[in-house]
């Protein structure tokens, strides 16, 4: 893998307007508030880094590690992550429209104030998951683990949840206007200690 900085990747972008550093070691690194779109980084590192108001439009994530990363105001639109590692990721108030997370790890991330409208999150893990106040419009949620999520003030119309798993997740107060809600696991009996009961829209 090649170790790469801040400058070395700023420094090419310059250079040829575009950047292909797939397998690249970058935790921790620094990239907010460049303009990066159309980044190729498959198979990196990324852990850490600080992505906060870039602009990563059509940017390729595929199994790139991203734990912990910080998205704040990122514009990431029709970017594909599939398959990352975004567990406790940070996307507060980011625009994720028509991005694909399918497959990915994104346990525990935060998505306070989102827009994911139309974006593919199908068979992803997105248990204890933060969608407070996010756009869920027209967002595939087919077979993702959604287990503990908060989804509070979020509006889900139009979404498709077929096959996900909703254990302990509080359904109340939520748009699920048109919604396909055929959710694979019913709704328990008797929730964890701690835990409130999950409500039926």
């Amino acid at each position: 893998m090649v170790t790469l900085s801040r400058e070395d990747i700023l420094r090419a972008i310059s250079a040829d307007g575009g950047l292909d550093v797939s397998g690249a070691e970058l935790p921790g690194v620094d990239l907010s508030g460049v303009s990066l779109s159309g980044i190729r980084l498959p198979g990196s590192d990324l852990s850490g880094a600080n992505f906060a108001n870039t602009q990563l439009f059509g940017a390729n994530f595929v199994g790139t590690a991203l734990r912990g990363a910080r998205f704040h105001h990122a514009g990431i639109f029709s970017s594909d992550l599939t398959g990352a590692d975004l567990s406790g990721a940070d996307f507060t108030g980011a625009d994720l429209f028509g991005s694909n997370f399918s497959g990915a790890n994104i346990a525990g991330a935060n998505f306070t104030g989102t827009n994911l409208s139309g974006a593919n999150f199908s068979g992803a893990n997105l248990s204890g998951a933060n969608f407070t106040n996010a756009n869920l419009t027209y967002t595939d949620f087919s077979r993702a683990n959604l287990s503990g999520a908060n989804v509070t003030d979020a509006d889900l119309s139009l979404s498709n949840l077929a096959g996900a798993s909703l254990l302990w997740v509080n359904l109340s107060a939520i748009n699920f206007k048109s919604a396909n809600l055929s959710a694979r696991q019913p709704l328990p009996q008797r929730p964890p200690q701690g835990q409130s009961r999950q409500a039926q829209p």
